[in-house]
């Protein structure tokens, strides 16, 4: 049952840290190439109801004359509204695509798989990114051993927002390898289609994790327009950003006397458990009693919110 399912962590972006590790440029840059700038700007917990509701309701059919226009293929029920979407209304609802941007060729060439130069040539450039003796292996190849600290900072960013793993081994799936090339080939990719085949793979495993719990919350504060009650709904899982003691913690990064730096490609050297602080160590109790409905006053625990009246009018829906 999906109500017993646990919710998967999602991090959002620290500026600050990209600033003091001096690749906010590049971040940027890279997102700007897949055309998947706007994933860097969400920033909304996970909420049990809304997620809920779209996974109960959740499917994506794909016929074999597949097009982004083919109606009825992505459909959901949020808020109380069921949708029935193709993927350009989708990406237009998701914010990632205007509605007069449809047409454009860069926009209908977007990939929807995986294209034949990563396909034929994937062993050869891990070899190339990384300093693995090994051949790739989606299963067990790690981004720790690539050699650009930016697309390892990425990768972290993909594997708990998008693939909603908690990553402690670095693994590289064969999809955060896709994008990874994909943005440094400046080959655009229908974050539409790429994020309804994760819901959809979600339902298909039964032990997997609630994942893109703070892409849901995006959708419903984007559906402003078909909904105009409130509804009472509970944080699952706050969204915690991606920052400097984060990243230290998972070996990404380490202090060298007031800076931090990138910890250089290789073998993934965790911090010492003796370093972490007793906030890290409290935090998947202050997670449990939030699902047990248990809230304790936000001076104590500020992420910590209970029970929410959540008023979808922050923008307009485009259709």
């Amino acid at each position: 049952m999906l109500r017993v399912r646990p919710f998967a962590a999602c991090k959002s972006v620290h500026h600050p840290t990209l600033d003091h590790l001096h690749i906010a440029s590049d971040v940027d840059r890279l997102f700007a190439a897949i055309g998947w700038q706007r994933y860097l700007t969400i920033d909304y917990p996970s909420y049990s109801e809304l997620s809920w509701e779209v996974y109960t309701t959740f499917s994506f059919d794909k016929p074999s004359n597949l097009t982004l226009s083919t109606p009825d293929v992505v459909k959901f029920r949020l808020l109380g509204v069921d949708m029935s979407l193709s993927l350009n209304e989708f990406n237009i609802l998701l914010g990632f695509i205007d509605p007069e941007a449809v047409s454009s060729p860069e926009y209908m060439n977007s990939a929807c798989d995986y294209g034949q130069p990563f396909s034929r040539d994937y062993i050869d450039i891990w070899r190339e990114w990384s300093v693995d003796k090994f051949t790739y292996n989606p299963s067990k190849s790690k981004s720790s051993y690539l050699k650009d600290p930016v697309l390892r900072y990425i990768h972290k960013f993909l594997a708990f927002n998008f693939s909603g793993r908690k990553d402690a081994s670095c693994i590289l799936s064969k999809a955060e390898f896709y994008f990874l090339w994909c943005m440094v080939n400046n080959v655009k990719v229908n974050f539409g289609y790429w994020l309804a085949s994760q819901l959809k793979t979600v339902l298909t495993k039964p032990h997997k994790p609630l994942i893109l719990g703070s892409i849901i919350t995006h959708i419903a504060h984007r559906m402003c327009d078909l909904v105009g009650e409130d509804f009472k709904v509970h944080i699952a899982r706050p969204t915690d950003p991606l920052d400097l003691a984060c990243l230290e913690r998972m070996g990404v990064i380490h202090r060298v006397q007031d800076q931090y730096q990138f910890a250089p490609p290789g073998k993934l050297r965790l911090r010492p458990p003796a370093s972490i602080t007793l906030p890290l160590l409290l935090s998947p109790l202050l997670l449990r009693l939030q699902t047990m409905q248990v809230f304790l006053h936000p001076s104590h625990v500020h992420h910590l919110n209970g029970m929410l009246s959540f008023r979808v009018c922050m923008c307009r829906y485009s259709s």
